[in-house]
């Protein structure tokens, strides 16, 4: 047993049962040894997964591209492009969109404002590091600071969403079942009880969700409320949110009884939840329906959603492979980046399950957060 386990198994005894998203939120956010929180290196070839923009250097000019695109679209007067970027994992996506602004895009650097809204500090270390040649264009923000001046910004979301606390529940007999954790003393014990978190069964009644019996589905109503704080930051701009998942048709199908839960670790998938609590990355798949559907309630406009493969495409992905061959042809570094872009479109690829969600929010949207 783990120190997070040991943890988590005295709660239990002191307080009683907790249900799975309390226990999926400590395992990821506990301040001291909560998987976000920890020193373990997470992503890269030494870590436990990889993201779009730690595959190659496009993903993110090509979404600075589209960055400079929406930018032209905001009835601002400022000269500035201000991007704010939520979870920036190595500051890696942040470097490659500075950067491809100012080389590929002639845009003036003294007028980039690129904030980043990060709460792990061991990953605004790295960020910091990764970020030194632009410090004077970068600014980090805390999450509970987003409201407090809103801004006329395009924000980024990338592989977010799939990382929130989320609650586990089933149609069990005619009622909604949520999913809870007792303990032995020796470890956790997963049974089912009535749900009791209203919200619940106001979100599927929202999302028109019917579950057959015993299907068992994650429901993300933390997501929810942070849309609801990137409304809230924003005068005007854009919400630009890429992650793994799908609409709610697809992502709650009859064929897919057993919810989307999975573990990452060291690159290998897996689904056992209850061991190495805080040394492994959990997630669920994202569902767009709610984002999509709960932003229009928030006042948001949804502009685009697809495929990130074909997102990409119509940026100019095959237009940069093909630069690429013909500039330089046979160097090991020409072909190790023309499979990285392959992989962006490729059957099994890393966008294979990625979708892309733009958003956006008008000055006369007046909606307010409810305290």
């Amino acid at each position: 047993m783990n120190e997070l386990t040991a943890k988590l198994t005295e709660q239990i005894k002191n307080t009683g049962a907790i249900t799975f998203y309390e226990f999926m939120q400590t395992a990821l956010y506990h301040k001291n040894l909560g998987y976000y929180f920890n020193d373990k290196e997470k992503i890269g070839v030494r870590g436990d997964y990889y993201t779009s923009a730690n595959v190659d250097a496009s993903f993110g000019a090509l979404l600075a591209k589209e960055c400079l695109r929406l930018y032209k679209q905001l009835d601002s007067n400022s000269q500035k492009i201000n991007i704010l970027e939520i979870g920036a994992g190595t500051g890696q996506l942040a470097f490659d969109i500075i950067y491809s602004l100012i080389t590929e895009n002639n845009f003036p650097q003294n007028n980039i404002q690129y904030t980043v809204c990060e709460i792990s500090p061991t990953m605004q270390t790295l960020q910091k590091e990764k970020l030194v040649p632009f410090l004077g264009q970068v600014k980090w923000l805390n999450y509970n600071e987003l409201q407090e001046n809103p801004q006329t910004a395009i924000i980024i979301a990338n592989e977010v969403v799939d990382a929130f606390a989320v609650h586990k529940v089933q149609f069990s007999k005619g009622k909604l079942e949520e999913l809870y954790l007792n303990s032995d003393g020796e470890s956790l014990k997963p049974f089912w009880q009535k749900a009791k978190t209203a919200e619940l069964e106001e979100y599927l009644r929202k999302l028109k969700i019917e579950l057959i019996e015993n299907q068992i589905i994650e429901i993300n109503l933390d997501a929810v409320k942070w849309l609801k704080t990137l409304v809230n930051s924003l005068v005007e701009g854009f919400i630009i949110t890429i992650d793994y998942g799908d609409l709610s048709d697809h992502l709650y199908s009859p064929e897919n009884l057993t919810g989307t839960i999975k573990c990452f670790s060291k690159h290998k998938l897996n689904t056992q939840v209850f061991e190495n609590i805080g040394e492994q990355d959990i997630t669920s798949d994202v569902n767009f329906s709610a984002l999509i559907y709960y932003g229009q309630e928030f006042g948001l406009e949804n502009l685009v959603f697809t495929r990130q493969a074909d997102f990409l495409i119509k940026l100019g992905l095959l237009e940069r492979l093909e630069q690429l061959i013909t500039q330089d042809p046979d160097s090991f570094k020409s072909l190790k980046t023309r499979l990285a872009l392959k992989n962006f479109f490729i059957p099994g690829g890393i966008s294979d399950h990625f979708k892309v969600l733009v958003q956006k929010k008008s000055k006369e949207i007046k909606y307010k957060l409810q305290k």
